[in-house]
């Protein structure tokens, strides 16, 4: 290869060079399958040349396959299966000791006659070396019209019995035989509803699962090199075989109308695997939590699975792994132990965060088991009490649930998580809990009233502020030391790249912004809690935080000002909406958000409230844009003359307005909005103001409307007078006059004839109508 060659170049050569060399080893393989495997010497030599392929790549896959491998190898499996089929019948008729000669591989020379064992091995090697083909989707799709022989010759071999307590050669080699028949059926199946739908008809082999899955747990605890995999496979096989297969769900669970399975099988497959999950182990869990999931993928799979006890089962299986931990002695033994309950824990976050299974996990007494967890003083291990506390965060989301724990005192014990914890996700997480305590009025107030609680919330507000210049937290005492613990916790995990820990540790603050404005987006929507939230979340007097120069302001309207913008579009847009509940009603906080006022703190807003929203309606986030549109309505519904001024400008007609500099400009954006309920809201404004009488608000509005964009403005233009005007027979004379004159927005039009026959004198309104009657002309 030349010195000189461009990455791009070397890449292609060496590219080159592997196809050349996979094309080679295909083609000697292909030439061993097609001749056969009549002695153990011609099993050897392909055995050898399987050996030696490596497959590496999906490239190294599809080249074997594009090489027409697939068809003699499946020859040679069917052969295969039918010899081991025949060899196995045969020893059956002769004497323990004929037989044992008959499978013993000692007795067999290179030109001998095959032996039974010998041919369990020889298709133990062809079906692993398709069974890492079928890992390609191009494999998977080009087999499909061979699947058929395939899977005959996989019922040949499960008609083939197996002693699964067998520890003789033969017996372990029929038991390998098994789990690589599993194996290549799971790699067939995998997102292939139809390969599915083919294997479940394969006689004998939902049987051959069930066996082994009735195997108990301590069975698979003994011997496990051996016997771990025959767990693994079988569950492995059936989940891809569940998976979008409704009908097979449905047998499965016993499901009314469903294709009955074998009578000798039970009607619902849960106890089975339930069974296996509450003694599950760090290599099964996985497996075995994929084939429950993909059962509950209905709702008559969901009621089996209750009806099984599997929620109980389920948390069994994480806190006895976690008690088994804990009774460790030896640190390693622990640690693995410990990884196990995470996953554990893990896997029992997943199963419960379904909503059909909320109300249950809490009635059946679960929630408590595992809340004791999170509040265990020896358990050190965080990332569990994580996934418990942000599990109970999601069971809280049920409404009865919320009321069910609210008057069991939750709300005490989750401060408690909240001030107690030293780890910054466990306090994100008991936030969020909190926060859906407060979902109706009544908790809302009692989380208001909580006593140092809300103060708690409102610094966790600031958890995401970097270090300044000087290199100090800029944020409140207490929350700097959780953003550097966060930062600690990142780093720990992922050393080897700081960048990596920076973000997660950013992650993981803005997490925390984000429950705390969860609970302020419940309690902000009691009017009595819009101005105590400007008051009351400055730290205790005679407290260090009382103190610190970052503390001048327990406000959280001035706090919001900084979230509207933050780098996060989901803070920001939740700050939006908390901003708009904030003003809703409120003339105090209106009059502050626009710069007529100063807080308790002597402070004003310091942005322009005008320039803000127009920023807000420029971001890619279609609910920041909408809610921002939201604000300006909400400020106009005030009917404050000093918030009208600043949104419309002085009411007296000056030559020195400059509509651009108010909110003219935004109100014509929305009202042509694509919303229904924003495009009204803004049309209710502009109706507001042309029953105002302030004749200089409506003519701005009338010079902006017109130097809109004229197809967004006639079309705005043209949907107030449809939305706005009643129906009238056009050949009616006198229709236009009876629609003005009747019409709740368009009150009087200048020079127009009135119902007598006179002439209407000029209203307020009437430069809006005129300049919405061209526009909607198109003129």
């Amino acid at each position: 290869m030349s010195n000189d060659q461009t990455p791009a170049e070397k890449r292609a050569a060496e590219r080159l060079e592997r196809h050349k060399e996979m094309t080679s080893k295909s083609e000697a393989l292909v030439a061993l399958l097609k001749q056969g495997a009549e002695s153990a010497a011609a099993l050897r030599a392909v055995t050898q040349a399987i050996q030696a392929f490596d497959l590496k790549t999906e490239f190294d896959r599809q080249t074997a396959v594009d090489n027409h491998i697939l068809e003699p190898l499946l020859g040679q499996i069917a052969a295969g299966a039918a010899a081991l089929k025949a060899a196995v019948s045969e020893a059956a008729s002769k004497t323990p000791l004929e037989a044992q000669e008959a499978v013993d591989p000692a007795t067999v020379a290179d030109g001998a006659d095959i032996s039974a064992i010998l041919l369990a091995g020889y298709l133990d090697v062809l079906l692993g070396f398709l069974s890492d083909l079928l890992r390609s989707e191009f494999t998977r799709k080009t087999i499909t019209p061979m699947a058929p022989r395939l899977l005959d010759a996989i019922a040949v071999l499960v008609a083939i019995p197996v002693d699964f307590e067998s520890l003789s050669a033969w017996g372990q080699a029929l038991i390998k035989l098994c789990v690589r028949s599993m194996n290549t059926v799971s790699n067939l199946c995998y997102e292939h509803d139809d390969h599915g739908a083919l294997v479940s008809e394969v006689p004998g082999f939902l049987e051959r699962l069930y066996k082994i899955l009735a195997l108990s747990p301590g069975y698979f605890g003994q011997h496990q090199t051996l016997r771990a995999p025959l767990l693994g496979g079988a569950c492995s096989v059936l989940a891809n075989m569940l998976f979008a297969d409704e009908a097979l769900q449905a047998r499965l669970v016993g499901q009314a109308g469903a294709a009955p399975l074998s009578a000798d099988l039970p009607t619902n497959i849960f106890p089975l695997l339930l069974e296996h999950l509450r003694h599950a182990t760090s290599t099964s869990l996985n497996a075995i939590s994929t084939v429950i999931q993909n059962l509950l993928e209905t709702d008559e799979g969901a009621a089996a699975f209750l009806e099984a006890g599997g929620l109980e089962a389920a948390i069994d299986m994480a806190t006895g792994s976690l008690d088994r931990a804990k009774a460790a002695t030896e640190a390693d033994q622990r640690a693995e132990l410990l990884s196990m309950a995470e996953l554990a824990f893990g896997s029992l976050a997943a199963l419960v965060s379904d909503e059909r299974f909320h109300r249950p996990v809490y009635q059946r007494g679960l929630v408590d088991r595992m809340v004791r967890v999170i509040e265990d003083p020896e358990l050190e291990h965080v990332i569990i009490k994580r996934s418990i506390a942000k599990t109970v965060a999601i069971i809280l989301s049920n409404d009865e649930n919320m009321r069910s724990m609210f008057e069991e005192r939750s709300l005490d014990r989750f401060s408690r998580w909240i001030e107690g914890s030293t780890d910054i996700e466990v306090k994100a997480y008991a936030t969020f809990c909190v926060s859906n305590l407060a979902r109706s009025d009544d908790y809302a107030s009692a989380v208001m009233a909580h006593d140092g609680l809300i103060r708690t919330v409102f610094s966790f507000l600031r958890a995401d502020l970097a270090l300044d210049a000087s290199g100090n937290y800029n944020t409140l005492p207490g929350v700097a030391e959780l953003a550097e613990a966060a930062r600690r916790q990142a780093e720990a995990r992922q050393s080897e790249d700081p960048e990596l820990a920076e973000a997660e540790a950013n992650l993981t603050a803005t997490r925390l912004v984000s429950a705390a404005l969860s609970i302020f987006r419940n309690i902000v929507l009691l009017p009595e809690n819009k101005a105590k939230l400007r008051r009351c979340l400055r730290p205790e007097s005679g407290t260090a935080a009382a103190e610190a120069p970052t503390t001048d302001c327990g406000d959280l309207l001035r706090e919001l000002l900084r979230l509207v913008v933050h780098s996060q579009s989901t803070v920001s847009f939740v700050s939006v909406i908390i901003l708009k509940n904030m003003l809703v009603g409120n003339e105090e906080n209106g009059l502050w958000f626009v710069g007529k006022t100063e807080n308790a703190d002597g402070v004003r807003a310091d942005v322009d409230a005008i320039a803000l929203l127009q920023r807000l309606r420029e971001s890619k986030h279609d609910g920041i844009r909408t809610e921002a549109a939201r604000i300006l309505v909400v400020l106009s519904r005030l009917g404050n003359p000093d918030i009208a001024e600043y949104i419309f400008g002085p009411a007296t007609d000056t030559t020195d307005i400059n509509p651009p500099t108010y909110g003219y400009p935004l109100f014509a954006e929305i009202a042509s909005s694509p919303h229904s309920i924003i495009r009204s809201e803004a049309l209710e404004v502009i109706e507001m103001i042309n029953k105002s009488g302030v004749v200089a608000h409506a003519a701005r509005m009338r010079d902006t409307l017109l130097a809109t964009e004229p197809q967004a403005a006639s079309s705005a233009s043209a949907h107030i007078l449809q939305s706005s005007l009643p129906q009238v027979d056009p050949s009616d004379g006198k229709g236009c006059v009876g629609l003005l004159s009747k019409s709740s927005l368009l009150h009087l039009v200048p020079g127009t004839a009135g119902p007598t026959g006179g002439a209407f004198t000029e209203t307020p309104g009437a430069p809006i109508v005129d300049a919405m009657l061209k526009l909607a002309a198109g003129k």
